[in-house]
């Protein structure tokens, strides 16, 4: 159990770095673009860019999905041919749809006016995005956690500055950000290939129709779990702007977009670092490892998600007059459902491990479709009325149900081993953070670094209270301590170590 712990560790610590390049870049992209272009020309680019990214996870994700939890099981089986050759079989024909049918039909038919180029762009990113995150979740199923971090880091990187290169230098227009951004997708992929064997490993004769129809049938339903996924993440915003008006949704916008990102970042890496580990385990080790191994995963996730939740609620108007400005102050008020509604939606990933692990996709609907339902009703009766805290309000209630219908559902096909222990335990240390929290909020200073401080000496006190009560041990910190000194330009200051014995 100790290397499948390692292993997730080493892999999340990449993977962090990648979200957390990202995330930078995406953040920093929004000042220069703004400067490069006028608010329709960034509407534009906004519109095209959100929708080739919508396009392209609903295209792939059954087949990458389907491609980190199937690897273990072939290489288990020494049949990694077979699994390289089933999942690039149709990827010559994808292309030759979009880049041959579809965007000659854009370029010359349909009427697009002054945007066809741009939407030409879009139809040609999304077919090498597609292959570019097949590639990537092959990456992430054999664990090449660092190759994966270096090319999504160059891929963000690219992305969005060679764009805006274009766009500056050559007057390329929103144009040339997807000019920019085509380009480091087709430099990516061959490497991508090249990184994954895909040479040696993609034989015809190795292709199996079997295996492709596991493919379908366990990730074909996840297309419209994403699809009702987002249809529960943003329809309330759509509802709030009918009802309401632009200026409420611009309140409840900016705090889902906060919560969604103290939350997003580090729980995507673990996932991304957990995920193929606990597919390993299942397939070498059996179930009850793999049970023990979500339990510890669930562990950890408390760990971030209980002080993170109380913490923003309690610094709700520090943290909103640090980031936004005084026109945002009464957005506040929606920080405590939408934190709470978003955190359960993130530990609900946890149970339903158990329904990718017995290969029970279809299960995941329910919950799904019982949650939206219940989250367009709620907000259909009662935006009208109370307006954006109601549809804060509507999301928490939703996410309880839909957490709630998970468990019920997982628990058919494999026990979900809660650590009560260590989650009462998790609590403690919260609720001694969340008093420490309080008092320190009524000091007089302001700002970013007023902020900063108060969070580090949270930090260090629900870590000082959960060693205390040894919901965390000491041997644990020295091995996060040894990732972080493992991460890129850290390890050159503080030196590299081998992670502890536990």
């Amino acid at each position: 159990m100790k290397e499948r712990i390692l292993e997730i560790g080493r892999g999340s610590a990449w993977y962090l770095v990648a979200q957390l390049m990202y995330a930078f870049m995406g953040f920093l992209s929004v000042p220069i673009f703004t400067r490069l272009f006028n608010p329709s020309q960034y509407g534009v680019y906004s519109i095209v860019a959100t929708t080739a990214g919508l396009v392209t996870m609903f295209l792939s994700i059954w087949l990458t999905t389907s491609v980190v939890r199937f690897y273990p099981e072939y290489a288990r089986q020494d049949e990694t041919e077979v699994l390289y050759t089933t999942t690039f079989k149709y990827v010559p024909h994808f292309l030759v749809a979009t880049l041959f049918v579809a965007l000659p039909l854009a370029a010359t038919v349909v009427p697009l006016g002054k945007y066809r180029l741009v939407t030409c762009l879009g139809i040609a990113i999304i077919a090498v995005m597609v292959v570019f995150l097949v590639c990537l979740s092959l990456l992430q199923a054999r664990q090449m956690a660092s190759y994966y971090a270096i090319i999504y880091i160059v891929f963000a990187i690219g992305r969005y500055m060679l764009g805006a290169a274009l766009a500056k230098w050559f007057s390329t227009g929103v144009a040339g950000i997807f000019w920019g951004w085509l380009g480091v997708l087709l430099l990516l992929v061959p490497i991508e290939l090249i990184v994954l064997g895909a040479r040696r490993q993609i034989k015809r004769h190795s292709y199996s129709p079997k295996l492709f129809k596991e493919f379908f049938t366990f990730g074909f339903v996840l297309i419209f779990v994403s699809i009702l996924a987002q249809v529960l993440s943003v329809s309330d915003r759509y509802m709030v702007g009918a009802f309401k008006g632009s200026f409420q949704v611009g309140l409840y916008s900016v705090v889902y977009t906060l919560v969604l990102d103290v939350y997003g970042i580090i729980l995507a890496a673990i996932q991304l670092g957990a995920f193929p580990v606990i597919m390993k385990t299942y397939e070498f080790d059996g179930e009850g490892p793999t049970i023990h191994l979500i339990s510890r995963v669930t562990r950890y996730m408390l760990i971030l998600t209980l002080p993170s939740a109380l913490g923003m609620y309690l610094l709700r108007v520090r943290l909103l007059s640090v980031i936004t400005t005084a026109k945002y102050a009464p957005a506040a008020n929606v920080i405590l459902p939408l934190s709470v509604g978003i955190m359960l939606n993130s530990l609900a990933w946890l149970p339903s491990l158990a329904l990718y692990v017995k290969k029970k996709t279809k299960v995941v609907l329910i919950p799904v479709i019982v949650a939206s339902v219940v989250n367009i009703g709620l907000n259909l009766a009662l935006i009208p009325k109370y307006g954006y805290p109601a549809a804060a309000w509507d999301t928490l209630i939703a996410y309880v149900i839909y957490m709630a219908l998970m468990v019920v559902y997982s628990e058919k096909y494999m026990h979900w081993d809660f650590p009560w222990l260590d989650a009462l335990k998790i609590t403690g240390a919260t609720v001694a953070t969340g008093v420490t929290l309080f008092f320190l909020n009524k000091i007089h200073i302001h700002g970013a670094g007023g902020l900063v401080l108060i969070v580090v000496a949270g930090t260090v006190v629900f870590f000082a209270v959960l060693l205390l009560v040894r919901g965390v041990t000491v041997n644990e910190l020295e091995f996060t301590w040894s990732m972080v000194r493992r991460l890129p330009f850290v390890g050159r200051f503080t030196g590299g170590s081998q992670p502890p014995e536990e």
